[in-house]
């Protein structure tokens, strides 16, 4: 009978304090998602440590945006991230996604003009393989590549000359050709991308003018269409449905992401999605419009369009290193991006794949951030 007692009054015990538990992790966590978004990296440790004594399982422990940014301040790398070398000695430069995110292309660094033209890889991203390796012998690529659902288009000069061209890439059989793609506007850089199959959205220079704006070019007809005309910078055009994201100085001096609406009078309703002091650059967006990638000066930034939440996307931690231009897989789950450290590489970050929390929980046991 006595031993009943006690077992009654232990779960009596325990159900009676189930609430005063509950509040408890929900003050805790409170104070966690306010450390990790003033970046108070010491103060977000010690609440995360006091939520995994208390229960390991739960939802708040395992939520995606605090679970990146404790990584983050641990120094470790916040999801599983692949790393590869377009060969030998070069990574690939500008590396993108095919429309259905099947396959990837880039290329190498520039080579000096009046040497052979630059090689295209394009790289399959299901068996993490290079299917084509070759070189476009007149032509020296300029920074971009786009795709509708099965062309690719490259911006490119021939080497005589430094004018540059849009050129859509033609397999036939097991040669591959370039065919130019008209148009009268001057082409600044070489950052473009494909408006509903016919349209290339690109940044180009007035005659006479220094600043970069946006056009578009009508591919069945060559005709041009000025998208912005100020004074400032608009660059790395990025298109998803109707919506256009690029980079831009607009209102400031520091460099912001902003999204407009593609409509037949031009853009409409732009709006910056960042607003920093910093510089932020070449941005990429998913699918669905629900979240959004730039570069800082040495790091890459994920942000949600949904909550507005944003943490890095720590690679590494070598000092010295450089990550700049990537792009989204259209599903919004795969990142690639290109990276420069002691030799150029390219990585691919599944946003599907977390830190696992016993690796969290391990470096937390051995003491945290150094």
């Amino acid at each position: 009978m006595r031993k009943w007692t006690i077992i009654i009054f232990w779960i009596a015990g325990v159900y009676c304090s189930l609430p005063f538990i509950k509040k408890e992790e929900s003050r805790l966590y409170s104070k966690l998602l306010y450390y990790c978004k003033k970046d108070s990296s010491l103060e977000a440790i010690e609440m995360y440590v006091k939520l995994l004594e208390i229960d390991e399982d739960q939802d708040k422990i395992n939520n995606p945006f605090v679970r990146v940014k404790i990584a983050s301040y641990l120094e470790l790398p916040p999801y599983k991230i692949e790393k590869f070398n377009g060969d030998s000695a070069v990574g690939l430069f500008s590396p993108t996604f095919s429309h259905d995110s099947k396959l990837i292309t880039g290329t190498k660094r520039f080579p000096p003009l009046g040497r052979k033209g630059s090689a295209l890889y394009i790289f399959d991203f299901k068996t993490k393989k290079f299917l084509y390796s070759f070189s476009l012998d007149t032509i020296q690529i300029l920074y971009g590549f786009a795709w509708t659902k099965d062309t690719l288009f490259i911006v490119g000069r021939e080497k005589k000359d430094s004018i540059r061209n849009f050129y859509r890439v033609v397999k036939e059989g097991d040669i591959f050709h370039v065919k130019r793609v008209p148009c009268e506007q001057r082409i600044q850089k070489g950052f473009f991308d494909i408006y509903k199959d016919n349209f290339i959205i690109f940044e180009g220079v007035k005659e006479g003018e220094w600043h970069r704006d946006l056009y578009m070019l009508n591919m069945s007809n060559g005709e041009v269409t000025r998208l912005t005309n100020d004074i400032f910078l608009e660059a790395t055009p990025k298109i998803e449905g109707d919506k256009l994201i690029f980079f831009s100085n607009t209102g400031g001096f520091s460099f912001d992401i902003f999204m407009a609406d593609i409509t037949p009078k031009g853009l409409r309703n732009v709006h910056p999605l960042t607003k920093t002091y910093s510089d932020e650059y070449f941005p990429s967006i998913d699918s669905q419009k629900e979240k959004i990638i730039f570069s800082t000066e040495y790091q890459v930034f994920l942000k949600s369009l949904k909550s507005k939440e944003d943490f890095p996307l720590r690679l590494t931690f070598e000092k010295m290193c450089s990550f700049r231009m990537g792009d989204l897989s259209s599903n919004g789950r795969y990142v690639i991006l290109e990276g420069l450290c002691k030799k150029p590489q390219f990585y691919i970050i599944d946003l599907g794949s977390p830190i696992p929390l016993s690796l969290l929980k391990r470096k937390l046991l051995k003491g945290g951030k150094k």
